[in-house]
């Protein structure tokens, strides 16, 4: 079955619900330090967080009790936390959400980062594919880079804080612009930084970073994509 795109949601979305999905990496490093470059027109850096063989990711949700990313870490009790996407005044998901134990059957956006049931992580459009295939897949848009060429071309003047998954050199990076920059800005940017593909997730107040090593607030968010390395398994 293809995937499809239904009109209303099904399902009332309440409660915390987490996953545990590995993302296999060819790397045997469990995550890289942050690394800094220039943004593309200013002298603000964006943060790159590399996830690796040994990180297990998780994603939460409570529409009922929102929580900073910062506070989603310390209450799951991971290693890092970025904000998972976009949502409604509500504080449900805007877009379709599945995990192994929760769909959010809401029409999906256009484009998807997920892990297939064969533990693959694939980036991509949700017209190709089938959401019986995946364990666990996020919709959102735009997608900014594909085959390492921006793809996002229009300049519409919105600069906002960015919260992007992207893939390079065999990982999944998670992509922080903490300073403003536009849509077009960051695909520009994530172009020239040779990344394979890349996903906005979100922005604005909603773009939040936590982990060890430093931390961007966030305003309360309903869902989180978590990270925690296998020791804490």
């Amino acid at each position: 079955m293809r995937f499809l795109l239904p009109l209303f949601s099904l399902l009332f979305f309440a409660g915390c619900i987490g996953v545990n999905t590995e993302i296999p990496e060819t790397s045997p490093v469990p995550h890289a330090p942050f690394l800094k470059s220039k943004s593309l027109l200013k002298e603000e850096k964006p943060y790159y967080y590399y996830i690796g063989q040994k990180m297990i990711l998780d994603i939460f949700c409570d529409a009922q009790n929102p929580k900073t990313v910062s506070e989603w870490k310390k209450a799951e009790d991971a290693d890092l936390a970025i904000n998972a996407g976009y949502f409604t005044k509500e504080m449900n998901p805007a877009g379709y959400l599945k995990t192994p134990k929760f769909i959010w059957d809401a029409p999906a956006y256009e484009d998807f980062w997920g892990i297939t049931t064969e533990g693959e992580g694939m980036f991509g459009k949700t017209k190709n594919i089938d959401a019986n295939d995946f364990a666990l897949l996020l919709t959102s848009f735009p997608l900014l880079v594909s085959e390492e060429k921006a793809v996002f071309t229009k300049e519409t003047g919105k600069q906002a804080r960015r919260t992007i998954l992207g893939k390079r050199d065999g990982y999944l990076v998670f992509i922080i612009f903490d300073a403003p920059i536009t849509l077009y800005e960051a695909a520009k940017f994530l172009q020239k930084e040779k990344f394979e593909i890349a996903l906005n997730l979100d922005g604005g107040p909603s773009t939040g970073f936590s982990s060890k090593a430093i931390e961007f607030s966030s305003a309360p968010v309903p869902c989180a994509l978590l990270g925690k390395s296998e020791k804490k398994e």
